[in-house]
């Protein structure tokens, strides 16, 4: 007869502490069916669900993987500002443009240009200046020696967020992975400290999952979540001086959307959460069980387990199914809901933007410009709330991992221990009693 979901979990669902008197495994041996001839026991086991237990604890512990980084994370922040400030400088460069073409088309339209964009059209000016002479002989006119110049500068910077993009992502890399690597060096340390009750009662592909899938998926944040997190922080400060000193009336407008958007994110990440430890405890016990029955094949045979082996692993499928569809789905949501929220911010600023042209002498390239920086101003926190999902599923994984760091070791003899060397020769076993718990035995006397 199949297991049930309850029994299952209780015996390949690891992601707790499970030892002890009448834990898994135990006296018994490891025997596929914990029905059948030197089955498994079937102690009691807790379900892992629910958001990080110790989130801020397991925060903290994996910083302190890249805290011998330190030198190069600093370097990976200047470039983080470099890459910042070159792409917002960049974006701001089209404004003077635009000004210059509203007036060439209309010397009379009356401009009331804010301080940024006074710098850049006499940035702009002063390269036209020094490309005059050598643009002479081609008699162009003095509004496309602008645009040319204009062009040029704009080459440079967007030349220096490439380099500082490419070097933060390179350097990011090298940091990330140096950290996994020690992170694995230190869970097989520690396995090879842990006591055979230890690996009685875990499931080897279980023990196997916090290896590969809950490693690299904190490879994945530490690459990817971390810089999105960093970056989109620098992005938000920088787009929001810029977009103060264009226009302060259009920066309330946006600003009164911010309070959306933290709210729905908290809201979805918070529907989310939940599910990324239990989709991780459950891809575990999905893998020991496949492990399990793959290694012990000729148990399943000897037994005639097939249908059982089906239903059960049909049992732990669907559950992976369901709460990788809940986690994946409430994760999902929060691309679209913040994308559509930032279009209704984006709608707004552009309305009210295209009264204040007619109304205080607003540039159409201060509009044009904080537009793109309206959209920019919510894309950090839509990167952001797009990447929380792989940071849940990061740190249930990281607790996992953590969890078998913080196994009790196998403890030394006794302090008085026989030594090899006072034998006699030959091992004589009488009076032995055995067992990984004192209360269940498996050698008596």
């Amino acid at each position: 007869m199949a297991r049930s979901l309850e029994e299952l979990q209780k015996q390949y669902n690891t992601h707790a502490s499970m030892h002890g008197p009448g834990g898994l495994g135990g006296p018994g041996g490891r025997g596929m069916m914990g029905h059948g001839p030197g089955g498994r026991g079937r102690g009691p086991g807790v379900r892992a669900k629910g958001k990080p237990k110790h989130t801020k604890e397991t925060i903290l512990r994996l910083f302190s993987y890249i805290k011998r980084y330190t030198g190069l994370l600093l370097l990976v922040l200047l470039c983080m500002l470099g890459g910042t400030v070159a792409s917002l400088c960049a974006s701001y460069m089209l404004s003077p443009i635009i000004n210059k073409l509203a007036l060439y088309i209309n010397p009379e339209y009356v401009l009331n240009p804010s301080m940024f964009e006074k710098l850049a059209d006499k940035a702009i000016t002063q390269v036209s200046q020094l490309l005059s002479p050598a643009l002479s002989a081609t008699a162009l006119p003095e509004i496309l020696t602008y645009v040319i110049s204009a062009i040029a500068i704009l080459a440079c910077v967007y030349l220096v967020g490439i380099l500082c993009t490419y070097a933060q992502a390179r350097i990011m890399l090298s940091i990330s992975q140096g950290a996994i690597e020690s992170i694995r060096q230190d869970l097989f340390k520690k396995m090879q400290k842990l006591p055979v009750r230890y690996y009685d009662s875990h499931p080897t592909g279980e023990l196997m999952s916090r290896y590969t899938n809950d490693v690299d998926n904190i490879g994945i944040m530490l690459d990817n979540s971390l810089i999105s997190a960093i970056s989109g922080i620098i992005t938000l400060v920088g787009t929001f001086v810029f977009m103060i000193t264009t226009n302060w009336i259009l920066t309330l407008v946006t600003v009164v959307f911010i309070p959306i958007f933290i709210k729905g994110g908290a809201m979805i990440a918070k529907h989310s959460s939940k599910y990324y430890s239990g989709q991780q405890a459950a891809l575990g016990a999905v893998n020991g069980y496949i492990e399990e029955t793959v290694t012990g094949g000729k148990v399943v045979k000897v037994f005639n387990h097939e249908d059982e082996c089906i239903e059960e692993f049909d049992t732990l499928n669907d559950d992976l199914r369901d709460k990788q569809f809940r986690a994946q789905f409430w994760g999902g949501l929060m691309g679209p809901i913040m994308h559509n929220t930032s279009m209704i911010s984006y709608a707004a600023t552009i309305g009210i933007g295209g009264v204040l042209m007619c109304t205080s002498g607003f540039t159409p390239g201060g509009l044009t410009v904080f537009a793109g920086y309206s959209k920019q101003f919510s894309f950090p926190i839509n990167n952001i709330s797009n990447q929380m999902s792989t940071v849940f599923s990061a740190l249930a994984g990281a607790e996992r991992v953590f969890a078998v760091m913080d196994e009790t070791p196998e403890s030394p003899d006794n302090d008085n221990a026989v030594s090899s060397e006072t034998l006699g020769g030959y091992v004589r076993l009488e009076n032995v009693y055995f067992g990984y718990n004192p209360e269940k035995t498996i050698l008596k006397d």
